[in-house]
């Protein structure tokens, strides 16, 4: 059985404190996931989980590292390409 292509990557990401580019709350953070995979992202209060979060759906760009989605980089896209891309991560009702 082979593995299936990743569909979201971060490679080496560091994200910081909304107020302080120069607090970094995670560091170097690198993960893949593959289409249909589940992950669950835990962690204290403040610990930047939300801030991945909105990372990985490419809406915040990472300080460091990259984020590919389906093979492509969010924040080389225009906006309405990111938005395009974006509509493939998730099913709202």
């Amino acid at each position: 059985m082979s593995t299936p292509p990743a569909a979201l990557v971060l490679d080496a990401v560091s994200l910081a404190a909304p107020h302080s580019a120069d607090k970094l709350l995670l560091q170097d953070i690198s993960l893949s996931i593959a289409a249909g995979e589940q992950v669950a992202i835990i962690g204290r209060s403040g610990a930047g989980k939300t801030m991945l979060m909105q990372t990985l759906a490419a809406s915040l760009a990472p300080q460091q590292g990259s984020l590919h989605l389906f093979g492509q980089q969010p924040w080389r896209l225009s906006a309405k390409q990111r938005q395009q891309l974006r509509r493939q991560l998730f099913l709202a009702p």
